[in-house]
């Protein structure tokens, strides 16, 4: 049962994520990102290796890739924002990525910079006035290189 639930809140996540995508960010759309867990301490999400995310050396996209490292990210943010019900205008003012191995396969996106993200989000309510903060998403390719990261990003979110 407990699986069945997991499941259900994965897709109920998925779907308002392309719901929002599709209307807001066309683009984030069309790569198909999958929200695989969301909850207090982290975001993952699954980004399936397909046709449209793939290069001419059959590897994901570096597109993609910032796209869906973008998304989990803002999705946290987002998320935390939720539960101290307020509803920021978030953006992100520059990113910095280290492609470590080629992402051959799915990919999982993972961000646990759960206190950053609240310090940011206190800051802004406090002072009212737009701050940023560096936030890291780590990108994994379970089923070539198991445990290993792929990439990692730094990401100025701006709130």
């Amino acid at each position: 049962m407990i699986k069945k639930d997991k499941f259900i809140t994965q897709m109920k996540n998925t779907l308002s994520l392309w719901s929002w995508c599709f209307l807001k960010v066309p683009m984030i759309f069309s790569v198909k990102p999958w929200v695989f867990q969301l909850n207090n301490s982290l975001a993952a999400v699954y980004l399936p290796f397909f046709y449209f995310n793939k290069n001419h050396v059959k590897s994901m996209y570096m597109g993609s890739l910032v796209a869906a490292a973008d998304i989990t990210a803002g999705l946290f943010a987002m998320h935390i924002a939720k539960q101290k019900k307020c509803t920021p205008l978030l953006v992100f003012k520059d990113i910095q990525a280290n492609f470590i191995k080629r992402a051959e396969a799915h990919t999982l996106f993972i961000c646990k910079d759960k206190e950053k993200i609240e310090q940011l989000i206190e800051e802004a309510l406090s002072t009212n006035k737009r701050c940023d903060k560096t936030i890291s998403v780590n990108a994994y390719c379970p089923k070539t290189f198991a445990d290993k990261e792929i990439a990692e990003f730094k990401m100025t979110l701006s709130i």
